[in-house]
């Protein structure tokens, strides 16, 4: 007797089936990356063009310490005073009220002089 044939449909076969193929790997480059650096140049303020000089300034350099407001107006004041016929003396007089001391009577007199009402100074 003799042994049945195995059939195509039905047969297994004793040798290992060969393993698919590995995919394959592609490397990647590497990534570049860009670092924008924003640098700041900082410059003064530009100077507007004014003359150099103001009646702050001038009483400041002078040594005179008044309050910004009083010393204005009461340039104002002797500036109305001197065309009127009032003297330095008489003018002077008032400037203590702010804290002009009396060394500085004549130097404050020759400011209020030079920047509100040039030439009124008696």
């Amino acid at each position: 007797m003799s042994l049945p044939r195995a059939t195509a449909v039905g047969a297994t076969s004793l040798i290992a089936s060969t393993p698919a193929p590995a995919p394959t790997v592609t490397a990647k480059p590497t990534a570049t990356v860009t670092k924008t650096v924003e640098r700041h140049v900082y410059r003064a303020p530009e100077e507007p063009d004014t003359a150099p000089g103001s009646f702050v300034d001038d009483r400041e350099s002078a040594g005179i310490r008044a309050p910004s407001s009083w010393a204005t107006d009461t340039a104002l004041k002797v500036c109305e005073a001197w065309p009127a016929g009032r003297s330095t003396s008489s003018t002077d007089a008032i400037l203590p009220d702010g804290g002009i001391y009396d060394d500085h009577l004549r130097d404050f007199s020759d400011i209020i002089e030079s920047w509100f009402c040039p030439g009124a100074q008696p």
